[in-house]
């Protein structure tokens, strides 16, 4: 009988952790659901407000930049918009990685003086001395 009650106790243990870990997710879902709209709303708001908008993180001395090329080629044109491109910089890094460990290049210069590749087996440890 005792050991039904151990059982019994132990499975309304872990079925209550499960259903708290259910809740703290829910709720931190819920936030990101509140967050998400207020950003919505704001966007809304900002896309309803008339005049020139800057993209965000666009320093005033780039955008003033633009400006002064633009206005010194004619007077026939003017600055509607300042947008930037998306930035490739994420696909570059991974083909770098790619480039980098898919070269199997050993590099035996790299050592220091006196010590060769062939001495740093699995038999060696971290600090450098051997296994016995």
């Amino acid at each position: 009988m005792q050991n039904l009650i151990f059982i019994g106790l132990g499975f309304a243990i872990v079925m209550g952790v499960l259903a708290a870990l259910w809740g703290v997710c829910a709720g931190v879902g819920v936030i990101f659901k509140r967050v998400e709209s207020a950003k919505a709303a704001k966007a809304a708001k900002a896309a309803e407000e008339p005049g020139p908008q800057m993209p965000e993180g666009t320093p005033p001395a780039h955008v003033a930049a633009i400006a002064a090329a633009v206005a010194s080629l004619s007077t026939a044109y003017r600055i509607v918009r300042v947008h930037a491109p998306p930035h490739m910089s994420k696909s570059w890094a991974g083909l770098g990685r790619l480039d980098q460990h898919s070269g199997r290049r050993v590099r035996t210069a790299w050592a220091a003086p006196g010590h060769s590749h062939a001495a740093h087996t699995l038999n060696t440890r971290n600090d450098g001395s051997r296994e016995t």
